[in-house]
């Protein structure tokens, strides 16, 4: 058995990994969520709360498609709309073709910007 071609949405380094892997062995993975624009009404709370809300119903269906493809949901962070979870490497292009998901990569680390801040207009 083969492990499905990616989509577009699968990052280069992770389709590369999913190249070398057992359809059955798990990935961990980072998944973004797409949503909507940011509210720019109201106080900041209802503004947080819109978001939070927003991530929770989109979290939702993506949390099920995950589950159907054999994976599972680690942690999410509804700020950047990002999922961490566990799939079957057969599992990934199926979460990947879900209309909420933006873009699926492998977990990396963060780093801080290098280059010093310029207040330029």
């Amino acid at each position: 058995m083969t492990v499905p071609e990616p989509p577009a949405k699968v990052a280069p380094r992770l389709a590369e990994l999913l190249d070398e892997l057992d359809p059955p062995e798990p990935v961990e993975v980072v998944i973004e969520l797409t949503g909507p624009a940011p509210a720019t009404t109201g106080s900041r709370a209802e503004r947080v709360a819109a978001a939070r809300s927003s991530f929770s119903h989109d979290l939702a269906a993506v949390r099920a498609t995950i589950v159907a493809a054999g994976g599972e949901v680690l942690d999410s962070a509804w700020l950047n709309r990002t999922v961490r979870s566990r799939v079957p490497a057969a599992g990934i292009a199926a979460v990947a073709a879900d209309g909420a998901v933006a873009a699926v990569d492998l977990p990396h680390r963060i780093e801080p910007d290098t280059q010093p801040a310029t207040n330029d207009p």
